[in-house]
């Protein structure tokens, strides 16, 4: 359906396209840079090389940010070379005197200057084509990735030039447009961010989960920050978002200029409607702002600090979006009691939410309600991936349950220790997969020692281990070979003549007592693990077995020192003397005192200068080595400085030639 003709002046139009003909000319020679420098660089070196594959598809992909940047600057200065006939009262007059309507005088604008924007990229594109059937197969990227580039470049120059019409049509200065139309793009994802991470601060156990994907969708200005092609399509969804967010600002636009008066040409917003936004706004996104750096709000005077941080930040903007709204620096009267609103929305929000009015905090789906759960402890079992740490076992799902109501009823003293030092501070992700769709996610960091009675259950449950170990996935039949190697905390053993590999007879026995022990390891050797291991059980596969989504060729089982039963049997087997340090390997070793923790590991991870070193004691008797070989702590570990006493000692072994092979922290004899 044609738009009437009353509502296009073509006179107005081709003034327009005379008066801007160079913003488009720029806009086409800065797209140009890419098709233009195959032609210039690429093209002779081909001719020179005619065999040769050099010119590739990164020549346009790899520019996507330059492309965005460029859309960016000239959509939004040709907006303002357009409708700066609006910031001028008498140039809007003598405009607005014209016969042609208002209507008529804005849709003739929007038309040219799309004219101006879409040529450009429709003759770059064209280039890229002509190109690419030129040179064929030497020019990797694929034709409809060509016409993809133009249709992105399109869709994100629609966007930018919509955002500053609109914001051209609201203020009244080219300044507060170009910058309200930076402000405007970025606004989106900086609320989504920062909604987030202060809801982190103020309800406990939030997990925030700021997704990437979503950002970039709802602000196409951080795609050029992003490895994804611009010539690689969008969803159909994403095209239909940019286009339809497009055109509504664009008709926004066209409503708002009937409304406005020409007599306010000059002020920064000549609405008021949105210069109530504009003020509040900007109190808003700075309390959201400061809230980043704001302590965890607990009890007492971290609620009162933050709540001030709140204010006094959020007033600051506010005063600063008066001063811009007013064009002035005294903006000290009664309209500053404006604020007073922003003051009850906010103590508001906060009083709902510490409250807990929606029951967010204390909320725990029953256990019928549960199709699932996902269970991951950072610290001490590390980070897995959802699929390896999910869990339909009713066992583990009442267990999951009953941690987490745990975890509810401690909130207080949860929250009075989160800045606490502990070693054994840890942090809890929890997720419920609902048989109704829904997911339940809560994050929380606690001590897990005191937690240790409800999680000891879990973490000795053999289903539980077996979605966390690989190993449990290995077949004997599967094995290419399992090589045994010592490890040594100070000198490196490279020597291969003390790795040793298993023999395919003894393969299926070592697995089956293997998985013995991480079946039977305890909880308490899981975040009590100060020592460091005997040496490593590198275990390759013929075929890969998948962990989750992840495929692995390639199992390193660490020997610990727990692991009395495959010590047993790699002594058995005669492996024992490539898995671990014998103490007939050490010649004698020295033990002495420290008070200095920092400074001690420092020294026994480095380059110990031994005439520095004050040692107690000289140790020869083999039983006595092997003893502190197996009593000693990494001194790479701040477990290892958990002591009631104020010294701390220490112990260096020495091998034949009297050089270090290893160091440890005791922390007793």
């Amino acid at each position: 359906m044609s738009l009437p003709k009353s509502w296009i002046n073509k006179k107005l139009l081709f003034v327009t396209l005379k008066r801007f003909w160079f913003v488009g000319v720029i806009y086409f020679l800065a797209l140009s840079v890419i098709p233009f420098s195959i032609i210039l660089f690429d093209l002779p070196l081909i001719s020179k090389y005619p065999d040769s594959y050099i010119v590739s598809k990164y020549t346009v992909t790899r520019n996507q940010g330059y492309c965005i940047f460029v859309s960016l600057l000239i959509c939004f200065a040709l907006s303002a070379f357009v409708f700066n006939y609006l910031h001028s009262k008498d140039a809007a007059d003598q405009l607005h005197s014209l016969p042609p309507k208002r209507i008529t005088l804005y849709i003739s604008n929007i038309l040219a200057s799309f004219l101006l924007l879409l040529l450009p990229i429709i003759l770059n594109t064209v280039i890229l084509l002509i190109l690419k059937l030129n040179l064929l197969d030497k020019f990797e990227i694929q034709l409809k990735e060509i016409f993809f580039w133009g249709l992105n470049t399109t869709a994100v120059a629609s966007l930018f030039f919509s955002i500053a019409t609109c914001c051209a049509i609201i203020t009244g200065t080219p300044f507060v447009q170009i910058f309200l139309s930076f402000v405007v793009l970025m606004l989106p994802s900086f609320l989504y961010y920062t909604s987030i991470l202060n809801l982190k601060n103020w309800l406990f156990g939030y997990y925030p989960s700021p997704n990437s994907a979503v950002v970039e969708k709802i602000n196409p200005l951080l795609i050029m920050f992003t490895p994804v092609s611009p010539s690689s399509p969008l969803k159909p969804v994403e095209y239909t978002g940019f286009f339809s967010i497009a055109i509504f600002l664009i008709v926004l636009g066209s409503i708002l200029y009937n409304f406005r008066k020409i007599e306010n040409a000059g002020q920064s917003i000549v609405f008021e409607f949105f210069k109530h936004i504009f003020r509040y706004g900007a109190a808003l996104c700075g309390a959201l702002l400061v809230g980043l750096y704001l302590p965890y709000i607990g009890q007492g005077k971290s609620f009162w600090l933050a709540i001030s941080g709140y204010l006094i930040i959020s007033f600051v903007c506010f005063l600063i979006a008066e001063m811009i709204l007013n064009k002035k620096v005294n903006v000290f009267n009664k309209s500053l009691l404006r604020y007073s609103y922003f003051v009850i929305f906010l103590f508001l929000a906060i009083g709902m939410i510490k409250l807990d009015l929606f029951g967010f905090e204390k909320y725990v789906p029953q256990e019928k309600e549960i199709k699932s759960v996902v269970f991951k402890e950072y610290f001490f079992i590390g980070n897995h991936s959802e699929d390896i740490s999910t869990f339909e076992d009713p066992k583990i799902v009442k267990m999951v349950i009953n941690i987490h109501k745990q975890i509810i009823k401690q909130k207080q003293e949860i929250v009075k220790e989160k800045d606490s030092n502990s070693p054994y501070k840890t942090t809890l992700y929890i997720s419920y997969n609902l048989k109704n769709g829904k997911k339940i996610q809560r994050e929380y960091s606690v001590d897990i020692q005191k937690f240790s009675h409800y999680l000891k259950p879990l973490y000795e449950n053999h289903t539980f281990k077996y979605n966390l170990y690989e190993i449990f996935k290995v077949s004997p039949i599967n094995v290419q070979s399992v090589l045994l190697s010592k490890y040594s905390n100070y000198s490196s053993i490279q020597d291969n003549s003390l790795k040793t590999l298993v023999k395919s007879s003894d393969i299926p026995e070592l697995l089956e007592v293997l998985k013995e022990e991480i079946y039977n390891k305890k909880f308490e050797d899981m975040i009590n693990n100060t020592k460091d291991q005997w040496g490593d059980i590198e275990i390759d596969l013929k075929t890969p077995i998948y962990h989750g989504k992840i495929p692995f060729s390639k199992i390193v089982i660490p020997f610990e020192k727990s692991f009395t039963k495959l010590e047993k049997w790699l002594a058995k087997k005669g492996y024992i003397r490539f898995a671990r340090i014998m103490p007939d390997e050490i010649s004698y070793a020295l033990i002495g005192k420290s008070n200095n923790p920092d400074k001690l590991r420092n020294t026994l991870v480095g380059n110990p200068n031994l005439a520095k070193i004050k040692t107690g004691k000289k140790i020869t008797d083999k039983v006595l080595i092997d003893k502190y070989l197996r009593m000693c702590e990494s001194p790479c570990n701040f477990f290892s400085y958990i002591t009631s006493k104020k010294e701390i000692y220490y112990i260096i072994f020495f091998g034949k030639s009297s050089k270090i092979i290893y160091t440890g922290i005791l922390k007793d004899l």
